[in-house]
């Protein structure tokens, strides 16, 4: 809601707009019926139709504003203080498998900057995995979907703006 708040004012040269989570890893069709996605209520039901609606959107945004770039990012995992705070029998394999399998918080600032200063990002829409590096387009990233997102995600802010 504040991207597209702003988006008048981003539409300009040197704007770029990096939106985290997991960027074209959304392998699984959403339920155009259940876009709320209030029917469908579980980690896997909310996570995979949330990647692509943040990639879709990014790329509504970019149309909207041609002038900025709109980039979503997949940060890989990052080894962070997440587990601390639980159980030793939990904490103890998170930290051997975050040792092995992670990247720390440095490598992964070092990646999200390389996405602000790349020359050949300058404008339009960015798909990026946690190297910078762009990723394709999946099978759902189609004219027809961002438009069907675009349009429920303005319905969703005009109704929270008449609350």
């Amino acid at each position: 809601m504040l991207v597209h708040d702003l988006l008048p004012n981003l539409n300009r040269p040197g704007v770029r707009v990096l939106c985290v989570l997991a960027a074209g890893q959304a392998n699984i069709a959403p339920n155009l019926h259940d876009l709320d996605l209030t029917q469908s209520y579980s980690m896997n039901g909310i996570a995979h139709p949330t990647v692509l609606y943040l990639d879709l959107m990014t790329q509504a945004l970019s149309q909207h504003a041609p002038n900025a770039t709109f980039m979503h990012i997949e940060p890989g995992f990052v080894n962070t203080n997440l587990t601390e705070s639980t159980w030793w029998y939990i904490r103890l394999p998170m930290k051997l498998a975050a040792f092995l399998f992670t990247g720390s918080p440095e490598q992964n600032a070092k990646s999200l900057m390389q996405a602000f200063t790349k020359e050949e990002y300058s404008s339009g829409w960015k798909l990026l995995n946690k190297r910078a590096e762009e990723v394709p387009n999946t099978k759902f990233h189609t004219e027809d979907l961002k438009e069907v997102v675009w349009k429920h995600t303005l319905q969703i802010i005009e109704a929270v703006l008449k609350q």
